[in-house]
Order: structure tokens, then C-alpha cells, then sequence
């Protein structure tokens, strides 16, 4: 079989490295592999740039050492895994340039998502890092964001007319690359399709401390999103983990509440005591608290933009601010409730980006004149999900993690529609079947409250998502032993003279020399590509799985609770009423 790799984009190394280990084991297998790699060709922006965090207005010459760092760690990945490679630039020649330009100066900004080359619509497939860099869910651009967006576009045309005569040199039997949703990877993931190749696409897994050292593999662009509806998670949901399992999930919640990692956008909790979060919102201790979690706009916008994800047609809410404003009403004359509004921190600038969103400007001027029992929980208020979760009677969630993460403690989580939740099986929360039913809902949340068996789903589902959905490949990424005295002083000497790159090959190289040849997964990352499977847990038998009792899952999950507590609450205070909701979900017997 021989498989293309599409990787123009090595300038973060891990990713680098974990897709070199998928190409080495198919390799191993007998497999002829081929990376596609980036001379330049994208320099005027790219993944690797953003990665960076230049812009598409920083210097050349700023951009131009990113392309340098991409290049040299591309060869020494090449040279180290001894894989054939081709260069996209080798097949571009010079018409192509002019094509591209007299595309480029004619295109309209009144109907530029209608531009199709070769069948492909390029006009769209060039928005996706586009509107997540700027965060917008709206195709009204200011002239500066145009002028960017054809930076966008004018790589997916060079990769257009490269990609076509890729193929028909090299004619592969299948195709992969990282993220197939990035623009140029979806034009080059177009051009298979096409030809009727199966294409795929390489991500890291969900487990926030072993997110690069472990890596999904799915056929074409949504199969990941639809893991929630595989049989085999049909059949594991009902089926106890042990307390391994149950280690396991607690290390990823134990990372989400550091919040270090820039993928988890919520703050750190403070220890605040539920007392000081009721009057910080204004909120009588006898009212009931509901915790509306809204999503930011761009990135379903964007999915939908290009082709793989539905429109965002909800038969009970058109939008979130209609959403939000049926809830704003739907209190408004219950004296008992209380609704927190959280804007998602995605939409403010965070420790990943420093973009403020179009929907974020929205909000502010939206959310005043609110009723006296309504709040606005805004990213500055630097207010963790995990407090908010201390007061909160009933989650309403849309499409956003929070389900997850509320429900991890214990909380009722309301949703609104089923069909456009694509993070986690809806069934983990309360699904309503129309507008009546929904606000019902949350009346029959309240009235339950807080349960164990809200934790024990959250357990399985983050279980099956990190022991079958990702593939371990640590053994194939390990880090390098402790540097010798000899080693620190030349490291240390390279910084000084502020030489970083010779200090990261270094430890690249020291980190290549140290892997397993092949991994012990070898098998496993291979089994789709080869069978033309949507991915490997087609072959996934639960029923061949030594299964824990009941009894030994909630022992292992109750000791968890209790430790997120102490890490959440700082002190055990039992006039607190979230140490009274932790032990009412601890008084579990079964």
C-alpha cells in the first residue's frame, strides 16, 4: 500500500513526532510511506507561524525563521525515520503563480465562498484557520481581515495545483495528514476524495496530560466527532470501569482544575467559599442557581463554513442569544430561581490568543437591563467553572464541555438539543424533547439535584475516550535521560548565547535516539488505513474486556470525588453547602 503523509506544518515538533511514529509503524508493517513536506511554499502565513504566534501582519523576516526551524526539524524528523519524502514546492511551476494572482486580483468579497477550482470549493475550504484566528461566526469583513483572508486562500490555491500533480506522480493508495479541518490539509484531503481515496486524519487524544503522547486515527473529516454514537461505547457505557480506569480519568480532571495548559480556558480555582460566590453574584441563599455555559460562535461557524459540520439549524432555539434570552425570561418571574449567564473565555482574549470576538461585542451590549435574579459571569471576573459549580443547582449547557465538567461533580446538566452535541453523549445529561419539555427539564433537575450517577457517567465516558478512542504511542516518544554534567554545561552555554534552536535539536535528537522501533501499538494505528476502516474500534469487542464490579468502580470514584473536593474547596467547611452537595453525592451505597 503506499500511504502520502501530508505534514507541510513541523514546526511544533510533538505533533511532528506523532505523526512520524503513525507513518513509521505502517512502515514497519511493509507499507510504502511518502511524506508531502513544506519548502516555503506557504510562507506568507501558516499553521506553523500561528503556532508561533506571529500574525499575518508580522515581518518577513519573523516568518521566514519559523519556515527555517519547520525545514530543519522536518529533515532531521526525515533523516532520523529514514522515510521517502517530496517537497510541494518541486511541483509547482511558474504558471501556476500568474493563475493564482489573476485569481486572487479578480476575486469579489460579495460572493468569494462561491470560488471553486477544480471542483473543489477553495472559497470555503480557505476560512477555517481564518475565522478561528479572528473568531468570527458572521462573513462580514472589515478590509483588513480580507486582505488576510486571501493570504489563507492564496495557499490553498498553490496547494491545489501542487496536490493534483502529487497525485498523479505518486498515485497513492490512501492519504493522511494532522487535522484535516486546516485549510491546506482539507484541499489535499478534496483532491483524494476525488480520485475515490480514502483519506485520514491524525489528531492527539483528549487526556490533557497525555494529549501528545497518545493519538486518534478516523477516516475522513466528522467520523471523531461521532465516537458518541459507535456500538462500542453503547455497550461500555453500561459497563463498570476498574480503578485504574478510574486513575486514569482522575489525572485528566486533575489537569483541567491547574488550568496550565492553554487548551482549558477556565481559571484555576480559588478555594472560594460558596457563601462569598452568592454574594459576589447577589444571590439569596434561598434561591436556586442555574448555570447557563454558552459556546463560543466561531468554531461551529467555521465547521459549518466548511462543509463538516451541519448548519447550526436548532428547531427550539435559532441561536445562543435566543437561548439565553428564553432563560432570561423564563426567571424573570420565579423568585426562586437565580440564572448565571457564563461567556464562554474563548470569546476574550486568553492565554492562547489575544483576539477579542464579534459575538463577544455582542454580549456586552446585549446583557444590560437584566432582571434582578439574572448575572453575567464575564472571563475578567477570572471566576472558575469549579466555584461556579459550588452554587449551582441545575447546568444548562448547549454544545460546550461544561456538561462534562459539571457533571464530573455531581451537577444535573439540562441540554436543549441532543443533535447538536458532537463533545459527548448527550444521555450522560437531561435531554429535552421540545421548548415545554426543556423548561420541565429543569424543573425535574432541580428537584433531583445533585447525584453520583451524573459522576459515574462522566467516568465512563472520559474512560472509553482515553483507553479506546486514543492509541498510546509514549514508548514511541520518549523523553531523553537526565543530560550529564558535560551536557547542562553546553546546554547552558548555547542560551546564553541565546542560540535556543541548536538547544531544542539537541534534545530532539537525544529524544529520537532514546524510542521504541516499532511501538507496542504498532498493529493498532495501523489496522484502519489498512482495512479502509473508519477507524479501529471497529474491531473494538467489549465483551472480550475484563469488566470491574460495580461496587469496586464506586469505591475508586467516590475516592476521587473526595479529592477533587479537598483540591476545590481548599478547607472541609460542613456549613458549606457545597461540602453538604459533595457528601450527598458520596452517601452512594451501591
Amino acid at each position: 500500500m503506499r500511504i502520502l503523509f501530508f505534514s507541510p506544518h513541523a514546526y511544533v515538533t510533538v505533533h511532528s513526532l506523532s505523526e512520524a511514529i503513525v507513518a513509521e509503524a505502517l512502515k514497519e508493517r511493509g507499507h510504502d510511506v511518502t511524506i508531502v513536506s513544506c519548502g516555503g511554499v506557504l510562507s506568507k502565513f501558516c499553521i506553523s507561524m500561528s503556532a508561533a504566534r506571529l500574525s499575518p501582519q508580522s515581518s518577513t523576516s519573523e516568518k521566514e525563521n519559523v519556515c527555517e526551524i519547520c525545514r530543519e526539524r522536518r529533515d532531521l524528523i526525515i533523516k532520523e525515520f529514514r522515510f521517502s519524502s517530496i517537497n510541494i514546492d518541486e511541483y509547482l511551476i511558474k504558471d501556476d503563480e500568474a493563475s493564482i494572482q489573476n485569481i486572487i486580483s479578480n476575486i469579489c468579497q460579495v460572493d468569494f465562498t462561491g470560488l471553486t477550482l477544480m471542483d473543489i470549493p477553495v472559497g470555503r475550504y480557505a476560512l477555517y484557520e481564518f475565522l478561528l484566528h479572528n473568531k468570527l461566526n458572521t462573513l462580514s469583513l472589515t478590509n483588513v481581515e480580507w486582505e488576510e483572508y486571501k493570504i489563507y486562500l492564496y495557499n490553498c490555491l498553490r496547494i491545489a495545483y501542487a496536490g493534483n500533480r502529487i497525485f498523479e506522480d505518486v498515485k497513492p493508495d490512501t492519504i493522511t495528514t494532522y487535522n484535516s479541518l486546516y485549510s491546506v490539509n482539507h484541499i489535499f484531503c478534496a483532491i483524494a476524495e476525488q480520485r475515490g481515496i480514502p483519506h485520514y486524519t491524525l489528531h492527539g487524544g483528549n487526556h490533557i496530560k497525555y494529549r501528545y503522547s497518545s493519538m486518534t486515527i478516523f477516516r475522513g473529516y466528522l467520523a471523531s466527532s461521532l465516537i458518541t454514537r459507535t456500538e462500542p461505547w453503547g455497550k461500555l457505557s453500561k459497563m463498570p470501569i476498574s480503578a485504574n480506569q478510574v486513575q486514569v480519568v482522575a489525572e485528566h480532571v486533575e489537569e483541567l482544575l491547574k488550568a496550565k495548559d492553554p487548551f482549558v480556558y477556565s481559571t484555576a480555582s480559588k478555594g472560594e467559599s460558596s457563601e462569598s460566590l452568592r454574594k459576589y453574584f447577589g444571590i439569596g441563599s434561598e434561591k436556586k442557581v442555574l448555570l447557563a455555559t454558552m459556546a463560543s460562535a466561531d468554531e461551529r461557524f467555521a465547521g459549518a463554513m466548511i462543509d463538516v459540520m451541519p448548519p447550526l439549524v436548532e428547531p427550539m432555539f435559532p441561536t445562543q442569544i435566543d437561548w439565553i434570552n428564553a432563560l432570561t425570561e423564563f426567571v424573570r418571574n420565579r423568585n426562586d430561581l437565580f440564572l448565571i449567564i457564563r461567556v464562554h473565555p474563548r470569546e476574550f482574549p486568553n492565554k492562547r490568543d489575544g483576539v477579542l470576538s464579534k459575538q463577544a461585542v455582542q454580549l456586552q451590549n446585549l446583557f444590560v437591563n437584566l432582571p434582578s435574579n439574572v448575572s453575567v459571569n464575564w472571563p475578567h471576573d477570572e471566576i472558575s467553572i469549579y466555584s461556579l459549580a459550588k452554587i449551582t443547582d441545575v447546568g444548562l449547557n448547549a454544545t460546550s464541555t461544561t456538561g462534562i465538567e459539571l457533571g464530573m461533580l455531581g451537577v444535573p446538566v439540562v441540554l436543549y438539543d441532543a443533535d447538536q452535541l458532537f463533545a459527548y453523549p448527550p444521555e450522560i445529561n437531561y435531554v429535552a424533547s421540545g421548548p415545554d419539555d426543556y423548561f420541565n427539564k429543569i424543573d425535574v433537575a432541580l428537584r433531583q439535584g445533585w447525584s453520583f450517577e451524573n459522576v459515574r457517567k462522566v467516568y465512563r465516558w472520559l474512560s472509553y475516550n482515553f483507553q479506546y478512542v486514543a492509541i498510546d504511542i509514549s514508548d514511541g516518544l520518549r523523553k531523553p535521560e537526565a543530560p550529564s554534567f558535560c551536557d547542562r554545561v553546553y546546554y547552558d552555554l548555547l542560551r546564553r548565547l541565546n542560540k535556543h534552536r541548536l538547544v531544542e535539536r539537541q534534545v530532539l535528537i537525544r529524544r529520537l535516539k532514546k524510542r521504541n522501533i516499532p511501538v507496542k501499538n504498532s498493529e493498532l494505528l495501523s489496522i484502519a488505513i489498512e482495512q479502509n476502516l473508519e477507524s479501529h474500534l471497529e474491531l473494538i469487542n467489549p465483551d472480550q474486556w475484563v469488566q470491574a464490579t460495580l461496587e469496586e468502580e464506586t469505591t475508586a470514584i467516590k475516592n476521587q470525588i473526595s479529592e477533587l473536593f479537598q483540591f476545590i474547596a481548599l478547607k472541609d467547611d460542613p456549613s458549606d453547602e457545597f461540602t453538604h452537595r459533595i457528601n450527598q453525592v458520596l452517601s452512594v451505597t451501591k
